[in-house]
């Protein structure tokens, strides 16, 4: 993650109340039926940072609250919170090596994307 991203995406939540960096996705996604769902570039990948005004989530909590939830256990995410609220957020471009680093694989990945074959 770069300053200059932080940064856009803080400014187009400043503006539009909620952003996130994201980048499309090039892949074909399929049912389990085997239909299409989506084309390359017709889906996003979110990635971090997300920032948005406060408002927004406290109302998509508020709504959660007063048992506007579909499921009682599920589980929402912070751009569903916004979106039960009104808030659509800008998807501001991310960057492809904007990587989330959570299983070994991706740590792998952030070595050799920094030309580390090895730890140091």
């Amino acid at each position: 993650m770069t300053p200059e991203l932080t940064r856009a995406v803080l400014d187009a939540a400043r503006q539009d109340g909620a952003a996130i960096a994201s980048v499309p996705v090039a892949r074909f996604f399929y049912d389990t039926e085997g239909r299409l769902r989506a084309a390359p570039n017709e889906v996003l990948q979110t990635q971090k940072p997300m920032a948005f005004q406060r408002e927004g989530l406290a109302r998509g909590f508020e709504l959660l609250d007063a048992g506007q939830a579909l499921e009682p256990t599920h589980e929402r995410g912070a751009l569903e919170l916004l979106a039960m609220a009104g808030v659509r957020p800008r998807f501001v471009r991310g960057q492809a090596r904007n990587i989330k680093i959570t299983p070994l694989e991706d740590l792998e990945l952030a070595r050799a994307l920094l030309g580390r074959d090895r730890p140091p």
